[in-house]
């Protein structure tokens, strides 16, 4: 079950706080924040089409987003809880 304030597809949906370039692409920005992450050291992507894998690789090379883009998916996402967002605590034995 996600622990969320506001559910991830809910904000997802409500993307209209984001900005219209990034509502546009979003798998473009989604690899493109994943890759340009600080600790991020590898990107998987799956694809049953083989025309996206040079979409996604292309995307995982381009620059990183720009800062205010960042500060705004931080905005708009960073509440959530237990989605994958979260950086991993310690290992529990």
């Amino acid at each position: 079950m996600i622990s969320t304030r506001r559910s991830l597809p809910t904000a997802i949906r409500s993307g209209s706080s984001l900005p219209k370039v990034l509502r546009k692409a979003s798998p473009d920005a989604a690899y493109r924040y994943a890759r340009h992450e600080q600790g991020v050291d590898v990107v998987l992507f799956g694809t049953g089409n083989k025309a996206h894998v040079k979409d996604n690789v292309d995307s995982i090379l381009r620059p990183p987003l720009a800062p205010p883009i960042i500060e705004r998916l931080h905005a708009t996402f960073g509440h959530l809880t237990g989605v994958g967002l979260d950086r991993p605590g310690p290992v529990k034995k």
